[in-house]
Order: C-alpha cells, then sequence, then structure tokens
C-alpha cells in the first residue's frame, strides 16, 4: 500500500496517526519515503485487509535511502554546516 491509499480511506494523516498511535509528523514523512511494512501489517489489520501490505515493502531495518539520513526508523535532517566549511 501506499500513503494515497491509506488517505483515501483515513482521509487525514492524522487520522492514520491515530489509527496508528503513531505521531502526525512521523506518518507525515511517510508521504515522501513510503509507508514502512510493519505498520502498512498493522494498517491491514486494522482495516480487516481493506488496505493490503505490499510484500516488495522497505523495512527500516533495511533502508531504501542513504543509510546516513535514517536512523531508528526516522528520517534525520541534514546537519547545518558553518558557512566557513562550505567554501
Amino acid at each position: 500500500m501506499n500513503m494515497e491509499q491509506a488517505l483515501t480511506k483515513y482521509f487525514t494523516v492524522r487520522a492514520v496517526a491515530k489509527a496508528l498511535k503513531m505521531r502526525e509528523n512521523t506518518v507525515s514523512e511517510w508521504k515522501t519515503l513510503g509507508i514502512p511494512y510493519p505498520q502498512q501489517i498493522k494498517l491491514e489489520s486494522i482495516t480487516g485487509g481493506e488496505l493490503r501490505a505490499d510484500d516488495e515493502a522497505w523495512s527500516p531495518a533495511e533502508p531504501r535511502f542513504k543509510p546516513e539520513r535514517y536512523q531508528n526508523g526516522r528520517h534525520v535532517p541534514m546537519p547545518i554546516r558553518a558557512k566557513e566549511s562550505l567554501e
């Protein structure tokens, strides 16, 4: 499943977050990252199979993005560098 399908069912990011008992900002990140497989399984269970988990979905244990940008299952913003170090 993707975030578009979850929003079709729940209408808002807040409602998806509430159903999963997670923070809204974490769920909001899934618009770009995609829904992690463990949360897809939870949504499938909660909806009684109306939303189906994708077996090819990524897992926080194996991020599909740069590992240095992803820690403990959450997206980590790039550090702010001093102007001098950029030159």
